[in-house]
């Protein structure tokens, strides 16, 4: 039986961390990158901290946002890659909190970067055209963005380009299923299988049927076996410790797990 409190529990852990390093320039110890920043109006939303979201989506419009983009700090670290599945978030924050000054542009943006044929998301839109990636994860990442602020129909363009068959949306996802039953036993202890667990609780709450239930759990009790007492969750192997890790590449792995914390009790509930 899924343990609500559990998961309940660590989202607040996280969020206390977190919340304990933002102030009115961003989070200390990572006020000049966008990566510690761009995951945090959603989760602390999520988690039930609207101040703090609203704060966190202040230091983004003040020293990181123009034109619907939100990489305009100067001297930003934060790799080029994956630009428009960070905005896709921020997008999705501004939303949520009612800054459609900033989420407006920001949509606007993200479907200007679509392929105009297959309807990809590109990966990163300051890349000329010809040169531009359009990965999978960039394109769930702005659908989801996009159906969260209510724009359908760009969001359903690219779901057409995810779903590579002729069969329909769960058709195509039980076929990714099988797939997953068919990975390394590594797809249940790496922390970036968070994301399978968010849509496999997403999936179980559409269709009701228990192996999306079962694969959800199964990396959700994983995932909280390894955040640790601080709140922190740590990308082994490349970091041993919460203390040798970056803490931009904390608050950007953590804020997005303190979100599945919240999330998948939340879609496992619509069949419970």
């Amino acid at each position: 039986m899924l343990d609500f409190d559990a998961f309940a529990r660590a989202a607040q852990r996280t969020a206390r961390w977190s919340m304990g390093l933002l102030n009115d320039d961003g989070f200390a110890g990572a006020q000049g990158a966008v990566l510690g920043l761009y995951k945090a109006p959603v989760a602390l939303l999520a988690a039930g901290h609207a101040r703090h979201a609203a704060c966190a989506m202040d230091v983004a419009a003040r020293f990181f946002h123009r034109d619907g983009d939100f990489h305009a700090r100067a001297g930003d670290p934060t790799p080029p890659q994956a630009r428009s599945y960070r905005n896709a978030w921020l997008a999705w924050g501004a939303h949520a909190l009612g800054a459609f000054h900033l989420s407006g542009p920001a949509f606007a943006r993200l479907e200007r970067g679509l392929h105009p044929q297959f309807h990809g998301a590109a990966d990163d839109d300051t890349v000329e055209p010809a040169k531009r990636l359009y990965p999978a994860g960039t394109a769930a990442q702005v659908a989801n963005a996009l159906l969260a602020g209510g724009r359908l129909e760009p969001a359903l363009r690219i779901g057409a380009f995810l779903n590579t068959g002729d069969a329909g949306f769960l058709d195509s996802a039980e076929h990714i299923h099988g797939w997953l039953m068919r990975a390394d036993e590594s797809l249940y202890t790496n922390v970036t299988n968070g994301k399978v667990a968010w849509g496999a609780a997403e999936m179980h709450g559409v269709t009701g049927l228990a192996h999306w239930r079962d694969l959800a759990l199964r990396i959700g009790q994983w995932l909280l076996e390894q955040q640790g007492e601080d709140g922190i969750w740590v990308r082994r192997p490349q970091f041993a410790t919460s203390a040798e890790q970056p803490t931009a590449v904390s608050l950007d792995t953590s804020l997005e797990r303190m979100f599945y914390m919240v999330d998948i009790p939340r879609a496992l509930a619509l069949r419970t």
